[in-house]
């Protein structure tokens, strides 16, 4: 079997029962690996978590991932570690999650200030005087005539009552005009005269 790492060979001393075991192990990297099934040794690790063959077990050993990141261990086929990769909670970043993400960075408050959470991983927006929203698009009561405004990805819509339209809702539509090209409002020879909204007079 050809190694790449090289073998070392460490002494061991277990306090348990005043014992004095050999061990010898391969270092790869970070991790030690037992050789016990070459040389026929057993393996004990009296305070250490430790898999069958006293493989070292990062997740187990030490928790390595920090804000509450879980750990992984990665194994090979014969069940020996190879390493460990974080699974990071949101807002955090880094091979071990150590890295806060800044999801204040993209600004993604329009018209207020962006907090982003040091601890837990919060990005809230707290809007200027008149504006509203998740992102603080939509100003206060930007929509004119009872229009409800929806706050959109960088911008907001607003949603008119049957009579108006434009971009906030200040257009007053005649609706005469626009019922003459589909149906008629007044009967026997009635003309048409625009109210308010979509309401309409027949004189």
């Amino acid at each position: 079997m050809d190694f790449s790492a090289f073998v070392l060979r460490v002494l061991l001393v277990s306090h348990l029962c005043g014992l004095k075991l050999m061990y010898n192990f391969i270092l790869l990297s970070y991790m030690m690996i037992p050789l016990s099934t070459l040389y026929r040794t057993s393996c004990f690790f009296p305070r250490l978590p430790s898999g069958h063959n006293c493989e070292f077990l990062p997740c187990e050993a030490s928790n390595p991932c920090e804000n509450g990141a879980v750990c992984v261990e990665e194994l090979d086929q014969d069940h020996f570690p190879l390493g460990f990769r974080c699974r990071c909670r949101r807002g955090f970043d880094g091979p071990r999650c150590e890295i806060n993400v800044n999801e204040c960075s993209s600004s993604p408050c329009l018209h207020g200030f962006c907090y982003d959470g040091k601890k837990l991983p919060i990005c809230a927006c707290t809007c200027g005087p008149g504006w509203t929203g998740v992102d603080c698009a939509c100003a206060s009561g930007p929509c004119q005539n009872g229009g409800s405004c929806v706050d959109l990805i960088d911008k907001f819509a607003c949603f008119c009552p049957d009579g108006y339209t434009g971009k906030t809702c200040e257009i007053d539509i005649d609706v005469c005009v626009e019922a003459a090209h589909n149906i008629t409002l007044c009967f026997n020879g009635g003309t048409c005269v625009d109210g308010k909204g979509s309401n309409f007079t027949c004189r």
